[in-house]
């Protein structure tokens, strides 16, 4: 996962910095570094965030 699809999962999930590390476990500033591209996206993270991302498509089909 690059920094840009990091950034653009944020922004689908409609999270903050600081609730996308509460989402995926991870520190405010790792957050910050994923999406500024100083650090890649660990793997398992970019796993994690493909489930939410999936499980909140889920959730806005049920309730549309």
């Amino acid at each position: 996962m690059t920094n840009l699809q990091y950034q653009k999962a944020k922004a689908n999930l409609g999270l903050s910095h600081s609730g996308m590390a509460s989402a995926l476990g991870i520190s405010l500033r790792q957050s910050m570094r994923y999406a500024s591209g100083e650090n890649p996206v660990a793997e398992p993270v970019a796993k994690l965030l493909a489930i939410l991302i999936r499980e909140a498509k889920s959730l806005k089909r049920r309730s549309a």
